[in-house]
């Protein structure tokens, strides 16, 4: 599980660049996590506060009213995350979008299983991760906009001196 929670705080400094606009005359926000915070753990399901930054490259404000994604670590299925946070993203700029991620035991215990060389010994575990979902717009269109982005993350040993 630590080396699961790791992973995610590792992705935060991973920038994630958005896929294809569903909208024309538009740019795709580009995407990234800023943050990953545990928040509660039962027997069944994990929940997350996922704190996603979404810049802006248009020469006008995006009027953000919801969003949602899946989250993929090594081509398997991980957590989904949604949020209705309503936000504007300035032109030129970028805020930040706090997202609910959820998250299975299963998914948890498939990640744990196929850390190769585990967290404390041997090779440095590696996950591959692909982040999909749409941001929906209010102003000045109505719609949705489309992220994907993949990418592969080393983690530390955790036996590594700092």
């Amino acid at each position: 599980m630590r080396g699961v929670v790791i992973g995610f705080i590792a992705l935060a400094g991973i920038s994630m660049t958005s896929g294809c606009a569903t909208l024309s005359g538009i740019n795709p926000p580009r995407v990234n996590i800023s943050d990953v915070v545990p928040e509660d753990v039962t027997l069944f399901e994990q929940k997350f506060l996922v704190q996603l930054r979404v810049q802006n490259p248009n020469d006008f404000d995006l009027e953000v009213k919801g969003m949602t994604f899946d989250l993929d670590l090594n081509g398997k299925s991980f957590a989904t995350g949604l949020s209705n946070k309503q936000v504007t993203v300035p032109r030129f700029g970028s805020e930040v979008v706090d997202v609910e991620m959820i998250s299975g035991t299963t998914s948890i215990l498939r990640q744990l299983k196929g850390l190769t060389g585990g967290v404390t010994g041997g090779a440095s575990p590696r996950f591959t991760y692909r982040l999909r979902g749409k941001v929906y717009l209010e102003k000045p269109y109505s719609g949705t906009l489309a992220f994907d982005e993949q990418g592969e993350l080393e983690l530390p040993r955790l036996d590594e001196p700092t």
